[in-house]
Parts: structure tokens; sequence; C-alpha cells
């Protein structure tokens, strides 16, 4: 929908002005299209409020209060004035006439907390119950406001007021600037949001149009802007239709996308899952083949040779549970549900304590990192990024070469570069050994144990922070490992 940014308010321009200054006459207008502005509120207030009851949108919740409001309000004083035998210049009479406006200021107040002042997640869901009792609410006190200090006079037919008094002018006023208020932050949004925009310029134009009507000097100028106050409605209420079907459109999307979301995050555990059987049957095999020899030979073993057989033991299950670990990280980086707390903090400190937390003897370290640079990240999760990036640069680098880290800094993101002596990866692999389990190996370093995991996690957490992780040619050969940081940390958890 953000092609249709700004279409919505040109579509408004462009019918008022051919309703205006085309070949459209008054009676016309008023048949037709006072008909269609019903007919388009009650569809809007209708699609609204059913799809709020299955969706709980509380942007559909206002849309459909604010369109019920503006029908409901005027049928039941139409309803009132049956039952009843008002004087023609008492207040009932004069709050019917002021109905049109009266709902309007309530669609406009509507209009303005549909467009989010807010981030709304994590706060309490708007309470239908509310949002109706204030309506009604403010509706009442409109219409015994309009009854006792109302305009003197009033016609249905048009809405368009004479004699107007201090309060139509107020409440014509509040429409006009709500009205702006909400376009200019409607346009801000975008999306559906553009369709917001168009019917708050329509209530914009609406109230333009009575002060118009009330104020004009000529029958032509008269004759306008009554077509215009027919129009505008009808504009409003079919922007509003509009603004509900984009709405469920996107919530389809949504919903797509969350199923092709969770499809793809079953079958890569069920990748993971296959890979963990492959690459755990190793080291349990190994475990428990020590372990039976002890038990059968246990008599004719010496001390030293039980120490060692103990040892190796030992050491598979501490690799098999940092087997686990690493896979453990994978589906939490692969379901993004990394719980970072990013705060702007230095980036020194905490690449050198990636770096130490890594066993990557006998490579020396050049570690060239300044206290300076600065950015919004999680302390927690970005030194495991760097370590996994340490950990595959000295696994994949000719014995004793020397692994650089740097960080370096640029007007809107920082760098840490990690480069190795190793013999490099081709650029149409680079991809690919990001993947999960990547089995790629350089040559020469096919018999390298690992998960195939390392860099999958580091381009995971990189990503979480908003930024990337990519791999480049090193100056003198060898890989460098190119982990991206926004400074202001745009960072999805």
């Amino acid at each position: 929908m953000r092609g249709w940014r700004y279409r919505g308010v040109a579509l408004v321009t462009a019918l008022t002005i051919l309703g205006v200054f085309g070949p459209a006459r008054s009676v016309v207008v008023s048949t037709f299209v006072g008909s269609l502005s019903t007919g388009l509120f009650v569809a809007a207030a209708v699609l609204a409020l059913f799809s709020f009851r299955d969706r709980r949108d509380p942007t559909l919740l206002l849309v459909g209060v604010g369109a019920a409001a503006y029908i409901l309000h005027t049928l039941a004083l139409l309803l009132l004035l049956t039952f009843t035998t008002p004087d023609p210049d008492g207040g009932l009479v004069r709050v019917l006439g002021f109905s049109p406006v009266a709902g309007s200021l309530m669609l406009a107040g509507c209009l303005l907390l549909v467009v989010p002042w807010r981030d709304r997640r994590g706060r309490p869901a708007l309470s239908p119950t509310r949002v109706v009792v204030a309506v009604v609410a403010a509706l009442f006190g409109i219409d015994v406001a309009t009854s006792m200090f109302g305009p003197v006079s009033a016609t249905v037919a048009g809405a368009a007021l004479e004699g107007i008094e201090p309060l139509g002018w107020l409440a014509l006023g509040a429409i006009a600037l709500g009205g702006i208020v909400a376009v200019v932050r409607s346009l801000g949004w975008g999306g559906r949001f553009g369709w917001i925009a168009s019917a708050s310029l329509s209530l914009v134009v609406f109230a333009a149009a009575i002060m118009l009507s009330t104020t004009a000097d000529s029958e032509r100028a008269l004759l306008h802007g009554n077509l215009a106050v027919e129009i505008s409605p009808a504009l409003a209420a079919g922007s509003l239709v509009v603004f509900v079907l984009a709405s469920l459109q996107l919530e389809s999307s949504r919903m797509r996308r969350a199923s092709d979301r969770a499809e793809e995050v079953l079958t890569g555990r069920a990748e993971i899952a296959a890979m963990v059987a492959h690459d755990v049957r190793g080291p349990l095999g190994t475990m428990k083949g020590l372990a039976t020899t002890i038990r059968k030979s246990y008599e004719q073993l010496g001390d030293e040779e039980r120490l060692e057989f103990i040892g190796m033991i030992e050491r598979e299950s501490a690799r098999l549970l940092a087997q686990v670990d690493h896979i453990a990280l994978a589906l939490r980086v692969d379901a993004q549900t990394l719980d970072l707390q990013l705060r702007r903090q230095p980036l020194g400190p905490l690449v050198r304590k990636a770096v130490e937390a890594v066993d990557h003897p006998p490579h020396p370290m050049d570690v060239d990192v300044p206290d300076a640079i600065a950015a919004r990240v999680d302390a927690k999760w970005l030194p495991v990024a760097i370590g996994e990036g340490v950990a595959n640069a000295a696994r994949y680098s000719a014995p004793e070469a020397p692994i650089h880290v740097t960080l370096r800094v640029t007007d809107t993101d920082a760098f840490v570069e990690i480069a190795d002596g190793g013999p490099g990866i081709p650029a149409e692999r680079r991809d690919e050994v990001f993947g999960r389990f990547a089995r790629w190996r350089p040559p020469g370093y096919e018999d390298r144990p690992g998960s195939g995991l390392g860099l999958f996690i580091c381009r995971g957490i990189a990503r979480a922070h908003g930024g990337d992780a990519s791999l480049a040619d090193g100056p003198a050969g060898g890989t460098i490992l190119r982990i991206r940081l926004p400074l202001e940390g745009t960072g999805s958890e």
C-alpha cells in the first residue's frame, strides 16, 4: 500500500473540485451523494467493528466508532424528532441541524487517535466500552450546548448554518485544525494511513465549505459551498472503507508472512535436528566406547591408562557440551528470539573481551580497537558474535599466522574487522559459508572440525543489531570478516 501514500489525498482534492466546478447540480448531489455517503459510513462502521472483534486492531475500533457516531447520532435525533412535536425554533431542531458538524467533530477526534502518537506495544489495549462511552458523552455534551447556546437557525439539508454563533465557529475550527494535524501525521506514516489522510482532508473541506456557505455573498459561492458540503462526507466515508479494506489486506499479508516464517523456522529446526543427530553421534560413540573399555578391562588397566581414558571422556564430553550450546544458540538466532538490551557504550572493551574469551593459540592476536568509538549494542551478545568470528579465523588460518582485529567508524556505522592469514574464500562461496551447518572448507582444511554454525551465528547477531556481517579479501591474502553495527542501534529486538 506504500504506492497509495498520497493518492487518497489527491482523489479527495480532484473529486471536490469536480463536484464544485463540474456540471453536477445540487439536486443530483443531494439525492445521490447523500445516500452514497450514508451507505459508505454504514459500510465503514460495520466492516471496521466486525473486523475489530476478530483482530483487536485499535485503528479499526476508532474508525468504526467514529463512522458509527456520524450516522447513529443523526438517526437518533431524527427518531426523537419523529416522536415529538418540537418548536420549529427550539433546541431540538437546532441540535438536528448541527448534528453533521457534531458527527464530523467526533470523527475528526477519532481519526486523530487512529494515527499512532507513540509505540502502542506493551501498553494496555483500547477498551471498546471506554471509547464508545467517551464518544457518546462528548456528543451529548455538544447537543446540550447546541440546544442552549448553538446557532440561531440551521438547515438539515447540506448542514449549512445560517447566523452561526461562536459555538459553531469553534466546532468548525476544531474540525479543520484536527483534520490538518491528522493529514500531516498520516502522510508521515504512509501506507494504509494515507487513506486516513484522505478522510481527514475531506473533513477539512467539509468545515471550510460550511464556513463558505455561511459567509457567502453571492449565489454562486453559496452553491459551490453547499456542493462541497454534500460531497466531502461521502469522500471521507469512502476513504474509511478503503482504509479498513487495506488494513484487512495488510493483516492477511502479515499472517502469510508469519506462516511462511514459521514454516521456515520449522524447516530449519528439522535440518538442525538432523545435523545434531549426525554431529553428536561421533562424540557419544567415542565416550561409550571408552566407558565400555574401562568397564570390561578395569582390572587389567593401570592407573595411568584409566586416567588417560577418563581424560579422553572428559574432553569428548566438553566438546559435546560445546556443540550442544552452539546448536542451542543457532536455534535462537534462527528463530530471532535473542533478548537484546541495546544501550550506548564503548565498543573497545567489548571487542577485547570477545578476543580474550576465545582459545586461539598458536595464533598471535593484533587488537587495535580505540575506546572512543561507541554505539548502541548488547553487551552480552555482541562479544559472542565477535568471538565466533575470531574462532573461525583461528580455525582456518595457518599455524602461528597472526589475526588482526580492528575497529573503525564512519558517519553512520562502526565496523569490527577480523583479518586472518588463511587461504581466503572465493567470492562465489561467501554467502554459502554464512548458512546453517556450512560444510565447505578451504583447500587444505577439509578435515578441520566444526559445526558450520559460527558465521551463521555471527551474522544473525549482527543483523539483530540492525547491522550485518560480510566477507572480503585481505590486502595481503586471507579473509576479512567485517561486522557492521549502526551507531544509533536500529536492532529489531
